[in-house]
C-alpha cells in the first residue's frame, strides 16, 4: 500500500491528481497506513478514500454486505486473534470466497456456503500446529470447511515456506472426497 500511495499520488506527468481508490478494511486501517508510510492518515486520504468492513452495519453484525463496483461484497468477520474477515464476492451468479487468515469457525462456513470457489489458507500443518486454535486453518480444516460449504472447488494459499504444502493439498482432499482441490502456485489462473 505504500508503494501504491507514492505512484498514485506522485505519478510523473500528472497534471491532476487522481481520484480517490476506496480501501476496504478493518477497524484502524488508514491510521496503520499512514503509520507504515510514516505519514499522518489525513495526508493518506489525498489517495485513498478509507471504508470499514462493518461501516453502516449494526452494532452487533458478525457480518456486512455492500456494493463495490459489479460486485456484492460480504465481509464476515472471522475467528483470529486481531480483527480479521472472511470476504465472499458474487457477480452474475457466481461466488467466490477468500478466508482470510482464520481458525474453524462457523462465520467462515456461513459466507463460504456454496461458493464456486473458496479460497482458504493453510499456514498450519497437522500434527505440529495441533492445539493452537483461532489463528490459521490446516488443510484438513479448509477441506471440511469445503465439504460443510458444499464449494465447488477448493484452492489452498497463505502457506508458509516452512509448511509442507503438499501435506495440506492431501489432507484438504482427504476431508474433501470428491471435491476439487489445488494448492496456490504463482500464475495459476481459476475461473468460475
Amino acid at each position: 500500500m505504500c508503494g501504491y500511495y507514492v505512484a498514485r499520488k506522485y505519478l510523473p506527468g500528472q497534471e491532476q491528481p487522481l481520484p480517490q481508490l476506496e480501501v476496504w478494511g478493518p477497524a484502524g486501517t488508514r491510521e496503520r497506513i499512514a503509520k507504515a508510510y510514516d505519514t499522518e492518515a489525513p495526508e493518506c486520504d489525498t489517495v485513498f478514500a478509507f471504508r470499514g468492513l462493518m461501516e453502516g452495519a449494526a452494532a452487533d453484525a458478525v457480518q456486512n454486505t455492500f456494493q463495490l463496483g459489479p460486485f456484492t461484497v460480504t465481509a464476515a468477520r472471522v475467528d483470529h486473534p486481531v480483527e480479521a474477515y472472511a470476504l465472499r464476492l458474487e457477480a452474475d451468479g457466481s461466488a467466490f470466497v477468500y478466508s482470510g487468515d482464520t481458525g474453524p469457525c462457523d462465520a467462515l462456513d456461513r459466507l463460504a456456503a456454496g461458493a464456486d470457489l473458496l479460497l482458504a489458507e493453510a499456514s498450519f500443518q497437522e500434527p505440529r500446529d495441533d492445539g493452537l486454535h483461532g489463528v490459521h486453518l490446516n488443510g484438513r480444516e479448509a477441506g471440511e470447511c469445503a465439504a460443510r460449504a458444499g464449494a465447488g472447488q477448493l484452492v489452498l494459499t497463505h502457506i508458509p515456506p516452512w509448511t509442507d504444502a503438499d501435506l495440506n493439498l492431501v489432507a484438504a482432499k482427504d476431508a474433501y472426497p470428491g471435491g476439487v482441490v489445488e494448492v496456490a502456485r504463482p500464475g495459476s489462473v481459476f475461473t468460475i
